[in-house]
């Protein structure tokens, strides 16, 4: 099988997880009030203060590099190109592109809009948070939701026609291939709409990506999008595990292998949870075995009947989740096109074209995404605060202690090394440092 990352980690034998005991135990609680006095105002002011350091950077260099001999063009390119917000440039679109059409918009007074499909649903696999349900929140949606809006907001200070960004949400689509309600979904995108508004992210609009090509398409492409996949999903489901392995049609550009990779670690695992729950064991430590033994063993012929229902169920959600992708490249929907000549498309992962490679996040070498783990806060150098995203597994073979609102509810906030817990103590101002480069 194909190597990845998190598979390696969960094959290491250096991984491990806590007991819900030793969580309990050793978690920090901090009163909802802390949080939001505390915290909260300091990643905001931290993020206030990024943007006028990206302000004062671009400056200095709209004067040094002259891509065009219009200064408020040089201006909208730099902040496009700006490294705190981007992330393998060089796959993106050509400089002459950008420089044509940032003419084009000065020139027809258009608002710029930024579109990007992500926060499909808080994964809720048991490695990779704890507790909830896929439409909890936490510290990771709240930095990255802030990060955009400050690309958006460094774009807005040298463009005078206004920006948005829309980041449309698959939660709906994706629902029953990964096995949540669409309530869910709708509850999820609500909580980071109250994230928008509770840190007045004045550029970002949250909407479900199924609603808006419901708003946007003709009702004759929706029903063809719907037949497509209905058709990819019945001449996939029937295809042999051993069949989807290498690079075929169900997704001609990736191997099916590595998308089921991703998947297996993302879903829940009913009839396991309730086998944890007969046996007496953690549910999360028995989700940890199984897929190490899925991945270590490399012989389906020695799997246990509960190995084969883990590898189904996700090789069916998988094929569920590319046969939407067969549908909508077919039906040949492009959300930028869809919104006008105004639009760029953004994207978390770039790819030789048109789309802008962005972060999302502070990423560290598991580039793990805001939705798919969980929030972490350490210090720099200088002792600030600052945040990223990792996985359970990780966050706790590292050591991070789980931080708790208000109770202990087996649902933390984030996770947190022993001294941003001691400054939280110290009755100290936080500091935040909003940076993704240091």
């Amino acid at each position: 099988m194909l190597k990845n990352q998190f598979i390696e980690l969960i094959c290491s034998p250096s991984s491990k997880l806590y007991s819900s005991k030793y969580r309990q135990k050793n978690g920090v609680v901090l009163s909802s009030q802390f949080v939001n006095k505390k915290l909260f105002q300091a990643i905001s002011k931290g993020f206030g203060d990024h943007l006028e350091r990206r302000i004062k950077a671009l400056s200095k260099r709209a004067i040094a590099n002259r891509f065009s001999d219009d200064t408020q063009i040089n201006y909208v390119i730099e902040a496009l190109m700006d490294s705190h917000f981007r992330k393998q440039i060089h796959k993106g679109p050509p400089l002459e592109y950008l420089l044509d059409k940032a003419r084009y918009l000065i020139d027809n007074r258009l608002p710029i809009i930024l579109v990007g499909l992500m926060f499909t649903r808080k994964n809720i696999c048991p490695l990779k948070r704890n507790g909830g349900n896929e439409s909890q929140t936490d510290i990771a949606e709240v930095v990255s939701l802030n990060l955009l809006n400050n690309f958006a907001s460094l774009i807005n200070r040298f463009y005078p026609y206004g920006i948005k960004y829309l980041i449309l949400s698959e939660g709906k689509m994706l629902a029953d291939a990964f096995n949540y309600s669409e309530t869910t979904s709708n509850k999820y995108q609500e909580n980071l709409r109250n994230i928008v508004k509770k840190f007045d992210l004045k550029h970002l609009m949250i909407v479900d990506y199924n609603d808006f090509l419901g708003e946007h398409l003709p009702s004759k492409k929706l029903e063809l999008r719907r037949k497509l996949y209905q058709e990819a999903l019945h001449k996939f489901s029937k295809t042999a595990p051993e069949d989807l392995d290498n690079k075929n049609e169900l997704n001609s550009k990736e191997d099916f292998t590595c998308i089921w990779k991703s998947i297996i670690n993302s879903l829940s695992y009913p009839s396991l949870l309730d086998y944890s729950k007969k046996i007496g064991a953690e549910y999360d430590h028995l989700y940890l075995n199984e897929m190490r033994k899925i991945f270590q063993t490399h012989c389906r012929a020695t799997s246990t009947l509960m190995q084969e229902y883990i590898i189904e169920r996700s090789r069916l959600a998988t094929i569920k989740h590319n046969s939407w992708n067969i549908a909508d490249e077919e039906v040949n929907i492009n959300v930028a096109d869809i919104l006008g000549t105004n639009a760029f498309r953004t994207t978390i992962n770039p790819k030789p074209g048109m789309a802008i490679g962005i972060l999302t996040i502070r990423e560290t070498s598991s580039r793990v995404q805001p939705w798919h783990g969980t929030g972490y806060l350490e210090t720099d150098g200088s002792g600030r605060i600052v945040a990223t995203v990792l996985s359970k597994l990780e966050l706790e073979s590292i050591g991070a202690l789980p931080v708790y609102i208000d109770n202990f509810d087996n649902k933390p906030i984030c996770y947190a090394t022993s001294k941003v817990i001691e400054k939280f103590a110290s009755g100290n101002e936080l500091v935040f440092n909003a940076a993704t480069r240091f």
